[in-house]
């Protein structure tokens, strides 16, 4: 008789696992760099609608 080969049922995950992991890596894009020492322009959290810091002064 021939002898039958089993895969447990870990040995199918780990390796659907591995698998997915891998092929995650396959592909790549590029990203635009953003230096972090300059500030995005446009409406922030402390900034106006024109992106520029309002600072009032008491008369």
């Amino acid at each position: 008789m021939k002898e039958r080969v089993t895969v447990s049922s870990k040995a199918l995950i780990l390796m659907v696992i591995a698998g997915l992991a891998l092929s995650a890596c396959g592909s790549y894009q590029a990203f635009d760099y953003v230096d972090q020492n300059e500030s995005m322009k446009g409406p922030g959290a402390f900034t106006g609608e024109d992106g520029e810091w309002v600072i009032y002064r008491k008369k």
